[in-house]
């Protein structure tokens, strides 16, 4: 008797940890698909996280309709691309810009169904910026401290 309730008290611990939330109600969130430039600016990692809603929507992402990321740095700085990868087609670009401030742009090209834009900024692993919006546009600017 001991051993079926250490076998089914197994089996509960097991189905609470792989079940996750279920998604239920006009209170749920959508899935999203993401993808992720990263880049070396001044010889730190910066991890550009661009995630759109619904998870489906990546299917009408293409190379000829792809989403738009631009990271503006700080003149003083030397940034470069170091790789994409994720769910779907990205172009990145690079521009200098004046000032301290760092900042990216992510466009999403018009497509059905598009509910959600979230992009999230690391530096060397550390998020230091993060926004959501259901427009298909989103400006994040970051501060740039020049002693990292």
């Amino acid at each position: 008797m001991m051993h079926k309730l250490s076998v089914l008290l197994v089996v509960v611990v097991v189905f609470a940890i792989f079940a996750g939330p279920a998604a239920a109600g006009p209170e749920s969130r959508p899935a999203f698909c993401s993808s992720d430039p990263i880049f070396d600016m001044d010889g730190h990692t910066v991890n550009v996280v661009v995630e759109l809603a619904p998870y489906q929507i990546k299917y009408q992402i293409t190379a000829h309709k792809p989403v738009g990321t631009v990271l503006t740095h700080p003149k003083k700085l030397v940034a470069r691309l170091i790789c994409v990868g994720g769910d779907f087609p990205e172009e990145v670009k690079i521009k200098e810009s004046g000032g301290d401030e760092a900042a990216v742009s992510v466009r999403v090209p018009k497509l059905d169904g598009f509910e959600a834009l979230r992009v999230t900024v690391y530096i060397d692993g550390v998020l230091v910026a993060q926004d959501e919006t259901t427009h298909p546009h989103l400006f994040l600017s970051f501060d740039w401290a020049g002693d990292r």
